[in-house]
């Protein structure tokens, strides 16, 4: 089976190399390079055009009214050029879905699905949502967990259990509640939202924290180690005035990891570009000893 991240990983990695370089020399060339790059992931997995969405307006701002205070900043043609180049490369799916169902959006329905599966964890208790953040921890965190707390605060926090939050937002009777409740299929999206996200938006924000981290952890050991060194690493960073040429590179795939967070169930896979933050923070802290 070929998953989608045969090609997001390399499209998104290529975006932040771009990006990089693009704080690093200033040049017009590698802000509509990484723009590109990204474009090219958000057609892979549609996901990363919200990253799109919040970046363009926001470089095209900052470049307006920060540049000359942080000459870091892109310039107005740098913002343009991002935005540009991303939306070229994903004009002619755009067009393709305008010609066939008169909507451009990349991709649709699917959020739904995906979304039901999230808030399904919003009914964890207190006491749960407290061992989520041992249980999800990587490699080691369901065996500390197993040995420190009874069965019934990880049972359903796990993949095991036929009654888990997973499986019963994906297809249990979580999901059937919702769908007997909106038999069409367009209400669906809807009700999520109203009810069960903005509806309970502080819970749906605290469950979304442990998420955040259980996909963090994508690279096991290495992810601890890379979380345990940023904070040395940054502070040279800053000293040395690279610091805003690694937060090029750093952010994206943050971001990505906090929305996967919070409108999925985050598994691992998801966040594969932090792999690359994680060995850059190591062997900086290497290079330091």
């Amino acid at each position: 089976t070929y998953l989608s991240e045969t090609a997001t990983v390399p499209a998104f990695l290529l975006f932040m190399l771009f990006a990089v370089r693009a704080v690093e020399t200033a040049s017009l060339k590698h802000y509509g390079l990484a723009g590109a790059a990204l474009g090219l992931a958000s057609l892979s997995r549609p996901a990363y055009a919200y990253l799109f969405y919040l970046l363009a307006p926001l470089l095209l701002v900052l470049a307006v009214l920060a540049r000359r205070r942080w000459p870091r900043l892109p310039s107005p043609a740098a913002a343009g050029l991002f935005a540009v180049a991303a939306l070229v490369v994903m004009a002619p799916w755009m067009l393709r879905n305008v010609m066939q169902f008169g909507d451009p959006t990349l991709s649709k329905g699917y959020a739904e699905v995906i979304l039901m599966q999230r808030v399904s964890y919003n009914r964890m208790s207190l006491a749960e949502w407290g061992v989520a953040w041992i249980y999800w921890l990587p490699d080691f965190g369901d065996d500390v967990a197993r040995r420190l707390f009874p069965l019934h605060l990880y049972d359903l926090l796990g993949w095991s259990n036929p009654k888990n939050y997973y499986l019963d937002g994906g297809g249990g009777e979580f999901r059937q509640r919702i769908l007997d409740a909106n038999p069409r299929d367009e209400d669906v999206l809807g009700v999520l939202y109203r009810t069960y996200l903005i509806g309970d938006l502080p819970k749906h924000i605290l469950v979304s924290l442990p998420l955040t981290m259980r996909g963090l952890g994508v690279a096991k050991y290495l992810s601890l180690a890379g979380v345990i060194l940023l904070w040395p690493v940054l502070r040279r960073l800053h000293a040395e005035g690279r610091l805003a040429i690694f937060l090029a590179a750093l952010l994206p795939p943050l971001l990505m990891a906090g929305l996967h967070g919070f409108v999925s169930v985050n598994i691992e896979r998801y966040n594969l570009p932090m792999i690359a933050v994680y060995a850059t923070v190591v062997s900086i802290w290497l290079v330091t000893l």
